[in-house]
């Protein structure tokens, strides 16, 4: 799954609930999850770990911008 520089605002609260409850009933955790933002802080991707329920080990971060994805997500 990918996340491309979405920061989780608190006016997306239905989004995020939508997230909880999809990934909650899941039998079927996620094992990796590619996050692309833009110097988001460490408190950002712990609240990405959390609201897909995996470890923050799980993600695959790339905090530098799109260009910084886009030149190294064959890695």
């Amino acid at each position: 799954m990918y996340i491309l520089g979405w920061s989780i605002p608190e006016t997306d609260s239905d989004q995020v609930e939508l997230i909880r409850s999809s990934v909650g009933d899941s039998l079927r955790r996620l094992r990796r999850l590619t996050v692309v933002n833009r110097a988001a802080g460490a408190e950002y991707y712990n609240r990405v770990a959390s609201l897909f329920h995996v470890d923050r080990s799980s993600l695959r971060v790339f905090n530098s911008g799109f260009c910084d994805f886009a030149f190294h997500c064959h890695d």
